[in-house]
């Protein structure tokens, strides 16, 4: 028993040796050098990261906490030298003042270095006309909405930037003065910066279209949470179950290259997100959580009969979207009985117009349904209509209007169901012209199966029958 002791004790005191030897090994490793070397090397550490394999950065840019993020290509040397190149409203009005705010391309080279303070700091040290705008005293535009002079405020963005970590091409860095949390992403450096800043601007203008003014966050627990104001870049975020105004949030966000960033996480349902790459369908998925996306919803509840959604969320009928008929990609039957029924119309100066499935609310309806004819006379008619145009002559039309319910299966099938015409001229063309009557039925309570391009701003939907994918159209977006 005391041979155990006394060689238990032995073992203590000789890990006690070998641990003390590796945390002095460890001290030696850390504390070898000064604070100023130690600051020194990473001063040297993070001006080559920043110039090499070409030296050329996206930066995504937050001035402050009232704007939208702007993206900005930053190509550093090793001379000293940093060429910034931009494209937006604010570059439009310092090149022009008078200008609309057209978002302008322009690229300046400036000087730079990575400075010692606290820690390493980019410091854009001299001024550049495409970047500084952000940092400058001046407002800009020039010309204030109320006052004469608003000089002494400007944007109170930054152009120094405490450089936090580098990981995978990617540095982390925060503005000095505003301490806003900002992305640097290496990009190939033969890439021309207009081509690029052109693209930006492209994915800016075609992620949110103003015909959707909501998409969706889909959690992977079925949650869903509406994103509103997405073309502006502030949106606004809350959980679709729930009303609007008061449980809605605001976010500052930015579109980059290659998809769409918020400038601070998104924390709900036990997943925390804040940037989303564009996926092959147009869909929007996150980095931190893969199976967190972002698209326009279901194509039939959600895009092409969205009057309750969008009324529920916000409150403007000049958003109800209507679908016009591309004649031109009809096939198969379709194609057959529209090209039979247009060869009947056409007689004189008769004429047939363009078909489209749209919202029959009162503003745009009201005269045209104020004869409705029978049992069908309301004086409120808020549903669908599948509309067949057609002139009579240059001034008088007899449009055939289709009251239409859609049944709804899953995410993209949808089935028509039409009632006779509402008019009583509507169903004299009928009688005149049966092919019209022809090219009706293939629509009456038919299943179709609806299909996107882009699933997060589906100007064009594909309808083909669900059980005959030769019989197809595309309806675009009004």
């Amino acid at each position: 028993m005391k041979k155990f002791q006394v060689y238990g004790a032995l073992m203590l005191l000789g890990a006690s040796v070998l641990l003390t030897s590796c945390f002095k090994n460890e001290e030696d490793d850390i504390f070898d050098k000064s604070a100023s070397e130690r600051l020194d090397d990473a001063k040297v550490y993070y001006s080559q990261i920043l110039t090499d394999k070409g030296g050329k950065w996206q930066l995504e840019y937050y001035a402050n906490g009232d704007e939208h993020g702007y993206v900005y290509l930053m190509t550093f040397n090793n001379d000293g030298r940093v060429t910034i190149s931009g494209q937006n409203e604010y570059i439009g009005y310092e090149y022009n003042p008078v200008s609309t705010g057209a978002k302008v391309f322009k690229s300046e080279t400036s000087l730079w270095e990575v400075v010692g303070d606290n820690g390493p700091v980019l410091s854009l040290n001299s001024y550049n006309r495409t970047f500084h705008i952000f940092a400058s005293p001046y407002d800009i535009p020039p010309y204030g909405e109320q006052e004469t002079d608003e000089s002494g405020e400007g944007h109170e963005g930054d152009y120094e930037f405490d450089l936090m970590k580098y990981s995978n091409d990617t540095l982390y860095i925060e503005g000095k003065k505003r301490q806003i949390k900002m992305i640097m992403t290496r990009v190939d450096a033969n890439i021309d910066d207009q081509v690029y800043m052109n693209y930006v601007t492209a994915m800016a203008d075609s992620f949110f279209h103003p015909k959707f003014p909501i998409v969706f966050m889909n959690l992977p627990n079925g949650k869903r949470y509406g994103i509103k104001d997405g073309a502006t870049q502030i949106v606004t975020m809350w959980d679709f179950d729930k009303d609007r105004i008061s449980y809605e949030a605001s976010y500052n966000a930015i579109v980059n290259h290659d998809g769409f960033s918020l400038m601070e996480p998104f924390t709900a349902e036990g997943c925390t997100v804040q940037r989303f790459v564009r996926q092959n369908s147009g869909a929007l998925q996150s980095l931190e959580d893969p199976s967190v996306t972002i698209d326009a919803g279901a194509l039939n509840s959600d895009v092409m009969f969205n009057h309750d959604n969008i009324n529920k969320a916000v409150l403007d009928s000049t958003y109800i979207s209507a679908w016009t008929l591309d004649a031109g990609s009809l096939t198969g039957n379709m194609l057959t009985a529209y090209n039979a029924m247009k060869a009947s119309v056409n007689k004189g100066t008769r004429k047939l117009g363009v078909i489209s499935i749209e919202h029959a609310g009162t503003d745009q309806y009201n005269d045209k349904l104020a004869l409705l004819k029978g049992s069908n006379k309301v004086p409120f008619f808020d549903s669908y209509v599948m509309v067949i145009r057609v002139s009579m002559s240059s001034t008088s039309s007899a449009n055939v209007i289709l009251p239409l319910v859609p049944k709804f299966e899953g995410e993209e099938y949808v089935t028509l169901d039409l009632d006779e015409p509402t008019t009583q001229l509507g169903q004299n063309l009928i009688n005149a012209v049966p092919e019209l009557a022809n090219f009706i039925a293939l629509f009456r309570d038919k299943k179709f199966k609806l299909s996107a391009v882009n699933s997060l701003a589906p100007t064009v939907l594909t309808m083909a029958l669900a059980d005959d994918a030769g019989e197809a159209m595309k309806f675009v977006i009004r």
